[in-house]
């Protein structure tokens, strides 16, 4: 008769049993009576999922376990690779042991076993001793009197590092203290860890426990050995109990140890080492909590961000902002400039990623980012090669204008990314039509060259035109010409002419008289001077004549007497009137005007008008300029009509 779980078993009697194992070699199954396996509960499992387990059977290569939430049964793996062919007593599995594994299978094949591994979190179950003559059976006795949080301990500094320092608490155990549990404020740029001395007997408090991998044994044959160091700490707070800090243990989930740190968040942090391979610097912010911090987030000083390693040293302690979680999620990725996202007006620093002609620049930013920088925002003064200064690698000081998703829009004018300079700003920045006025003289670089004139880049967003007759006051045949001395790129200053907000049209001059600068087409070229120009000028000087003698455009009526009266009313203006006052004065008579009674107009006065104008719109050579030409039209046309009427007086006259 046996006795199993209270129940009594004699043989002969019938029992409902799990299989657990059948040795076809040795013609023996095993199996277990227990009721937790004989009704498995159901539920759902995910992947790599962490479960308490146990064992319930050993075989040559595999061990039987169940779960101690559902009872379902799992197998597990004996070895974790192939050289793993040897393990002593203590490291062997054994049955009743409680263990943690992970799911690999969520449904039961065709053999009914979920498949596992054994978690390697739960396997680090053994403290290795500094005395090398001890078998592990004997160090076993001493898990049994390791320390628990709170104990208050003396030991002897053993060594200083940079981020820790150890401590013998005896002949078996040593103790680490990191550099955050110094000091309860640690000035920005010292060495917390240089406060203690080898041999300096210490007072500490224990706040946590930390595995750590020895080398004294190779991995194939002990690769489960790990060595428990206590976490200790000798900040006054922390010594007079005003202050109760734990770390989290090994095995805690790595979100939840970095879940409290919030972007923006300021933290002190203390350098491990600079990795002169991926450029980045490795921090510690207590001894389970580590980060990095990218080489364009070290400083806004680009010394700084070149020479690195001057400035940084082993354990010095460094004030930082959270910027997040790194992609593992296992490390807080930090800044040392105070930025931590890319908002209107930051001022960072920046790789040139690409060098672009006539364009700008593309620059690689922090948190992998891109920036353009045009041509408009490299200098606060432009010059005619913007962009020969700049190559790719370079590092340059930012400042973002707008950040999108895909592009953020940067500058490097002196004026955005150093304020407080109060630097010349020759060229200042137009964003919109409502930063320049009529009669302004501005400076940019030409985008393009076409048949209807000069297309004149004044910003990003204001792009203005110059036509033909803004160019230079030759006439120009051949429109290469205009190709050979203006290019795309070319830096040139122009005058303001008109602004249409409208139509958001700004229309430009780049003429001498306009600008005080020497003409684009040289003079040496022999071309002759623009006809429309010349007809211009005269017509400009004719009008600016005439305003200085206002003259009354009134008619006046002269009636003849009835003795010489023909039925025709003669009006004329005042300006033959004057001439008539002018002959006057000089002594001469003018005799009154007589029309016989037989007398008929015989054509029109617009009839020579009209053939006149004709002839005059064929001579003209300029048709690009349509202000111009009705300018001239109407000053021909006042010189017609002014002949055509002289000529019909003089006939008048005559008769």
């Amino acid at each position: 008769m046996f006795a199993f779980q209270g129940k009594k078993i004699v043989m002969g009697d019938q029992a409902t049993a799990v299989i657990l194992h059948v040795d076809y070699l040795k013609s023996k199954v095993y199996v277990s009576l227990q009721e937790e396996l004989l009704s498995p509960k159901q539920k759902m499992f995910t992947a790599d999922s962490q479960h308490p387990a146990v064992v319930q059977h050993i075989a040559s290569e595999y061990a039987v376990a169940s779960l101690v939430e559902t009872g379902q049964l799992i197998a597990i793996p004996l070895a974790c690779h192939f050289n793993d062919t040897f393990r002593f007593d203590s490291e062997k599995m054994k049955v009743g042991q409680s263990i943690m594994v992970l799911l690999k299978t969520t449904e039961p094949g065709d053999h009914g076993f979920l498949l596992a591994v054994q978690s390697p979190k739960k396997r680090r179950n053994v403290i290795r001793l500094r005395q090398e003559s001890k078998t592990l059976e004997e160090t076993l006795a001493v898990v049994k009197h390791s320390l628990s949080l709170g104990d208050m301990v003396t030991g002897t500094v053993k060594s200083v590092k940079a981020t820790f320092v150890t401590v013998a608490l005896n002949d078996k155990l040593i103790g680490n203290i990191h550099a955050s549990e110094i000091l309860d404020n640690v000035p920005i740029g010292t060495f917390p860890t240089s406060k203690l001395k080898a041999g300096q007997k210490v007072t500490a408090r224990v706040i946590g426990g930390r595995d750590v991998k020895t080398h004294r044994y190779l991995p194939i044959s002990h690769p489960y050995f790990t060595q428990t160091i206590p976490e200790l700490s000798i900040r006054p707070r922390e010594l007079k109990g005003e202050s109760n800090t734990v770390l989290c243990p090994d095995d805690c989930n790595t979100e939840e140890v970095l879940k409290p740190f919030k972007p923006g968040q300021m933290v002190t942090c203390f350098v491990k080492k600079y990795n002169t391979i991926k450029k980045w610097l490795e921090v510690e912010v207590t001894s389970n909590i580590k980060g990095r911090v990218q080489q364009l987030l070290f400083s806004t000083n680009t010394k700084v961000l070149k020479h690195a390693e001057q400035y940084f040293k082993n354990g010095q302690a460094l004030s930082a902002t959270v910027v997040g979680s790194d992609i593992t999620g296992s490390k807080l990725c930090l800044s040392l400039t105070g930025v931590h996202s890319l908002e209107k007006g930051t001022i960072i620093i920046g790789y040139v990623k690409k060098v672009i002609p006539h364009v700008g620049l593309t620059v690689t930013l922090p948190f992998g980012k891109t920036g353009k920088a045009s041509l408009f925002h490299l200098s606060d003064t432009f010059v005619e090669q913007p962009l020969e200064g700049f190559s790719v690698g370079q590092l340059v000081k930012c400042c973002v204008l707008s950040s999108d998703d895909d592009i953020t829009e940067v500058s490097l004018r002196q004026s955005r990314v150093n304020p407080k300079s109060h630097g010349k700003v020759e060229d200042a920045e137009i964003m919109s039509l409502d930063n320049i006025q009529e009669g302004q003289l501005v400076r940019g670089y030409v985008t393009s060259v076409t048949s209807f004139g000069i297309f004149f880049g004044l910003s990003d967003s204001v792009v203005g035109r110059i036509p033909l007759k803004c160019i230079t006051h030759l006439f120009v045949p051949d429109q290469s010409i205009y190709a050979k001395f203006i290019h795309i790129g070319q830096l040139l200053t122009a005058k303001v002419l008109s602004i249409n907000k409208e139509e958001n049209h700004v229309q430009l001059s780049v003429l001498p008289k306009d600008t005080g600068k020497p003409s684009i087409i040289p003079e040496c070229l022999d071309l002759p001077q623009s006809k429309i120009g010349t007809e211009v000028k005269k017509l400009k000087k004719r009008k600016s004549s005439g305003c200085e003698q206002e003259v009354k455009r009134g008619k006046k009526r002269i009636r003849c007497t009835e003795e010489d009266d023909s039925g025709v009313e003669v009006y004329y203006r005042e300006e033959e009137e004057e001439e008539k006052t002018e002959k006057n004065s000089k002594g001469r008579e003018v005799p009154r005007l007589k029309v016989s009674t037989g007398f008929t107009w015989e054509e029109g006065l617009t009839v020579l008008d009209t053939t006149m104008l004709r002839e005059r719109e064929q001579s003209s050579s300029s048709e690009e300029d349509e202000e111009d030409t009705q300018l001239t039209v109407q000053y021909l046309s006042t010189l017609s009509f002014g002949i055509t009427l002289h000529a019909a007086w003089s006939t008048v006259y005559d008769l």
